[in-house]
């Protein structure tokens, strides 16, 4: 069933008033949570003040330790490291610290501005059936460990009043943030909350709140520096590969089923056939692409016979050696993909790649596409050209990925953006009607654009 326009644009959310939810209960629980919290708040200056306690207002001293709060997601612990270096630049005495979780705390690891990085398990962004009865006491844990710390100066990029209430249990002296999460009486310093701003628009606004101007240039970009020691793994295993692939491309001429296929997808010879171009010059000639076949969620997941017959356009058509990337969970979409078939010079590399070795072969690599996830914000911030393929989950222009060349790709409905994790609809339009002929033609230009075939500092033969 094929919805109509009318059908999906009852299912668009946005956020309404001072708050960035889309749903009318969190925005009255949260409304009701800052109408008492305020007011108790106020009673207790009051109470202070009658009692002689009140202390006198100063202007606030240089911190020695800045804490920057980052739980959620990767792709937006990468937008992120933006702030990084105009932190160092403002406060070059202090240590500059970071609450991470276990899957994005590796971006951090990297940056050279920050000298300390605390992770933060049991946060409520992690995902397990006992967690909503472990996260809130696990939350309140963490703020009397901060205690210790004595940290002069917070900020919580996201904007989430349980973050506001664990550094208010921390005894953070100054606790910037977002009020549109909620608990904004937690908070000493709050930025504007503009709805589907830039999220690099946003984490300016932050630093602009702490009284750092960045004018317009330079401009913000979120950075990934990959160790030397990924770098030569990588590059190590690639030459390693690449070798191998000149033998699978000579025995996949007596494999029928590969060449089928392959034929069927583009209706052109495999890169394997009698064009008189020795497997050794192909593997120094071809463009190394590189897909991230997941998504973080099931509403921004492009079908699986798409993924398969982009890979074959871009092994016949451009001739390229392609690697597939992905979690542990999605090493079954990528048997799915292949259907079981050892495709010549395409690689399975889903589930064993740290994010440090994933940053290094995207790094190498001539061209990314994916998802809209935290990949193809790591792909634009070590500077490879990005095709990333956005549903109409939220608004393509404030999380698209930055980078110097990034297309974004996405298919108009009528229902976007609709913040959901899976769609409503069983034929899933957003993605399936982003053909692949679309993105591959797409990559084509890129590639083109670029002149990226090959692309010789990336090569690592």
């Amino acid at each position: 069933m094929t919805p109509t326009p009318e059908q999906q644009k009852r299912l668009r959310r946005r956020p309404l008033g001072r708050y960035r939810y889309t749903r009318l209960r969190w925005r009255v629980v949260f409304a009701l949570v800052d109408w008492v919290g305020a007011w108790l708040f106020a009673l207790g200056r009051a109470l202070r003040r009658w009692l002689g306690k009140d202390e006198p207002t100063e202007p606030p001293a240089e911190p020695e330790i800045v804490l920057l709060v980052q739980l959620d997601h990767l792709g937006d612990a990468i937008l992120t490291t933006s702030m990084l270096p105009w932190l160092r630049r403002q406060y070059p005495s202090a240590s500059i610290e970071v609450l991470a979780s276990p899957w994005n705390c590796e971006v951090f690891d990297a940056a050279v501005e920050v000298d300390r990085v605390h992770v933060f398990r049991w946060n409520r962004f992690a995902r397990g059936v006992l967690l909503p009865l472990v996260w809130v006491p696990a939350m309140v844990w963490q703020g009397w460990r901060l205690r210790r710390r004595r940290i002069g100066l917070a900020v919580d990029v996201r904007g989430d009043c349980s973050i506001a209430l664990m550094l208010w249990i921390a005894g953070v002296k100054r606790r910037v943030g977002w009020s549109a999460g909620g608990g904004g009486f937690l908070l000493t310093e709050s930025a504007a909350f503009v709805p589907n701003r830039p999220e690099l628009e946003s984490r300016r606004a932050l630093l602009e709140t702490l009284g750092i101007q960045l004018g317009r240039q330079p401009r913000m970009r979120p950075r990934f520096h990959p160790s030397p020691w990924a770098r030569r793994q990588i590059r190590g295993w690639l030459t390693t590969w690449l070798r191998q692939a000149e033998k699978l491309c000579d025995e996949s001429k007596a494999d029928s089923n590969v060449v089928i296929a392959l034929r069927t997808t583009s209706n052109h010879h495999t890169p394997c056939d009698d064009r008189g171009v020795s497997p050794s010059e192909a593997v120094s000639t071809r463009p190394l692409v590189v897909l991230h076949i997941g998504a973080g969620t099931a509403a921004k997941q492009w079908p699986v016979e798409h993924w398969r017959e982009l890979l074959g356009r871009l092994v016949v058509d451009r001739q390229a050696r392609v690697v597939l990337v992905g979690n542990t969970r999605e090493k079954r979409l990528a048997r799915q993909i292949l259907e079981g078939r050892r495709w010549p010079g395409v690689l399975d590399g889903t589930g064993w790649l740290s994010l440090d070795e994933l940053a290094a072969l995207i790094e190498l690599a001539d061209l990314f596409a994916g998802a809209d996830s935290g990949p193809a914000h790591l792909a634009a911030s070590v500077d490879t050209p990005v095709v990333a393929l956005f549903s109409g989950t939220n608004h393509a222009e404030q999380w698209r990925p930055v980078g110097r060349q990034v297309v974004v790709l996405r298919e108009p409905v009528a229902c976007s953006p609709c913040h959901r994790e899976t769609c409503c609809w069983g034929e899933h339009p957003c993605m399936r009607n982003l053909s692949p002929q679309r993105v591959a033609s797409e990559v084509a230009a890129m590639m083109e654009a670029t002149a990226l075939s090959p692309n010789t500092e990336r090569n690592p033969t």
